[in-house]
């Protein structure tokens, strides 16, 4: 956009041109990978903020002679350029020159430069369209697909998914979905491997209807292929991509994949059944709850119990694959949610991730089930032994007291007694979660129900004996009363703040104090400690030199006494420190007056050690 172009002219845009562009042409021949990819990434950087004539002129022409020249290696660092290059370059330039220029690069004698031209026909192809890539890009990537070179042939086997995003879905059923298949049976192990690796996101990019049962197959057939590292590799993918084959073929396919599925939750390889743990959730919303109850059950059974790394996978999006089971068959998994918010410290992690899903399990069960179960497991994570387990908890409290108001349900009354407790604990870091309660509440609950029952208990906090609870209640005000009307227009509000502003907390002080006072209460304070650092520094100068000649040099100041002890250092520079601090003082506000003679006194304490 304009806005992103170098706004400058004259002689830092000219310097950016003729003196750092040449420097990095010359890092694009380096000897070393590292130094050519970096200069690459550079010079792919300033073009996208030089004008356009400049690009085409002082970048594009360097590359198109790169492509031209006789050493194989300035052949094949061009091709990565002119791919990085498309995007910021016009639709007719990149037909008239880098589409051009891929094409003749995967004619080129060199099997190296034939490679690379494949991997990077991805952003030429999309900046050209759809027409133009079948027309021109088409017929040189299928050559480059079936060349003798097993290299050539892999590269594009990687590429084959981005081509097929480009041209039209006849295409890809019928000019690349044979080309992937002949790539799936290629001879060269390797070729075989990357083919079974995009085999998934391939199937994706096609029409359901386009997609035969023969093809299918080739997918589901990755399991039972010989043993050997291939194997596990290709099905490791083959359980990666699951969901998205699935999304393609839609449920009304799911025989072809169903049997495949169970096989791959059975696997013994953990990374298998972890990525497809992570899946469920979303192979359950495209089945629907009727085959989600008939065939995921039992694989969603087997995670469950599964290690610590397939257990997590299923419970991070738990709420999500609940929600697509019937009501009964719902009710059936409480004691497993019950179960992770038991889990120990070590897996601590388990309840953080509950926590984040107690508003959806809330909103997904019977009100019967949400009081009798979610909400003594809400109250049971928000006094968690973990700050960041609580604190993710009381998010939720909102959204329940609010469904059990709405419903007037006559238990919404435990629940709020239930809350009121952690504003009168004997540990005050629950009445500090109180305060953070009330803080979400001030977001997501009514200002009548929160006024009735949760504002007087958070107001009484202010003579709270613990500083760190008045902290924690003046960051609320200091947040809140600024934007939120109701809080400070309430008439108990000016007495509360004028006994925080002159608590006896300085950290509670600041908070309330206006941003012009406190700048000068800092400015303040750091010249006081820089004046009683200088004499500091002076006096031990002097204990370590001797004479009281150098002191007076280097203070350029009258001193009437020579310190000849520490024990006489020390009683020097209390006084002095005390004599700082009170000149210190004079230039403070009187509104600010209040917060210095706490400190003053804590710092010559201090300095005198």
């Amino acid at each position: 956009s304009p806005e992103s172009k170098v706004d400058f002219r004259g002689v830092p845009y000219r310097c950016v041109i003729n003196s750092v562009l040449p420097r990095i042409r010359e890092m694009l021949t380096d000897l070393s990978f590292e130094v050519r990819s970096s200069a690459t990434t550079s010079l792919v950087s300033i073009a996208r903020l030089l004008d356009m004539e400049d690009v085409e002129t002082h970048i594009l022409s360097g590359v198109i002679l790169m492509a031209h020249d006789d050493d194989e290696e300035k052949r094949m660092t061009a091709i990565p350029i002119m791919n990085l290059l498309a995007p910021i370059l016009s639709e007719d330039i990149c037909r008239v020159f880098l589409a051009q220029e891929i094409v003749a690069l995967s004619d080129d004698p060199s099997l190296k430069v034939k490679a690379m031209a494949a991997h990077y026909f991805t952003n030429i192809s999309r900046r050209v369209g759809e027409n133009y890539t079948s027309e021109r890009l088409l017929p040189s990537f299928i050559q480059l697909a079936n060349h003798r070179s097993g290299d050539i042939r892999k590269a594009s086997a990687e590429s084959i998914v981005d081509i097929c995003k480009v041209v039209s879905a006849e295409k890809r059923a019928e000019v690349l979905a044979p080309l992937m298949t002949k790539l799936l049976k290629d001879p060269s192990r390797i070729v075989r491997n990357c083919a079974f690796a995009v085999l998934g996101p391939f199937i994706h990019a096609i029409p359901e209807e386009m997609l035969s049962p023969e093809f299918v197959r080739l997918f589901t057939a990755i399991p039972k292929l010989g043993a050997s590292v291939t194997k596990a590799e290709s099905t490791y993918h083959c359980a990666f991509n699951f969901a998205a084959v699935a999304l393609a073929l839609g449920r009304s396919r799911w025989n072809e994949l169903h049997a495949t599925y169970l096989l791959l939750a059975k696997s013994s390889l953990m990374k298998i059944r972890r990525t497809l743990a992570h899946s469920l959730h979303e192979i359950a919303k495209i089945l629907g709850t009727k085959l989600t109850e008939q065939h995921l059950l039992a694989p969603f059974d087997l995670f469950l119990v599964d290690q610590n790394e397939v257990r997590e996978g299923v419970l991070i999006h738990i709420s999500e694959t609940l929600s697509v089971l019937s009501d009964n068959t719902r009710k059936r998994y409480m004691d497993c949610l019950r179960g992770f918010s038991s889990e120990s410290d070590h897996n601590w992690r388990f309840r953080k991730h509950l926590a984040e899903q107690l508003e959806h399990l809330a909103a997904i069960y019977d009100t019967d089930i949400v009081i009798d179960s979610i909400v003594p497991l809400t109250l049971s994570l928000c006094s968690d032994r973990l700050t960041c387990v609580r604190t993710t908890a009381i998010r939720s409290l909102g959204f329940l007291v609010n469904r059990l108001f709405a419903e007037e349900c006559s238990a919404s009354r435990p629940l709020t007694t239930k809350i009121l407790e952690f504003s009168e604990h004997k540990n005050h870091k629950r009445r500090q979660l109180y305060v953070d309660i009330c803080n979400h509440f001030l977001e997501t609950l009514r200002w009548e129900i929160f006024e009735e029952i949760f504002l007087q208990p958070l107001l009484a906090l202010h003579s709270d004996h613990i500083s760190n609870v008045r902290l924690s209640l003046a960051r609320l005000f200091s947040t809140r009363l600024h934007s939120d009307v109701r809080l400070s227009g309430h008439e108990e509000m000016k007495s509360i703040m004028k006994v925080l502003r002159t608590d006896e907390d300085c950290d509670v002080r600041l908070l309330l104090m206006p941003e012009s006072l406190v700048s000068n209460w800092q400015t303040s304070r750091l010249n006081q400690r820089n004046s009683t650092s200088c004499i500091r520094n002076g006096l031990i100068h002097d204990t370590c030199r001797g004479p009281l000649a150098e002191a007076k040099e280097s203070a350029g100041k009258d001193i009437s006494a020579v310190v000849k002890t520490s024990d006489e250092a020390h009683e020097f520079l209390s006084s002095s420190a005390s004599s700082s601090a009170d000149m210190s003082q004079k230039n403070v506000p009187k509104s600010m007056q209040e917060l210095l003679p706490g400190q003053s006194q804590s710092f010559s304490s201090s300095s005198s050690h």
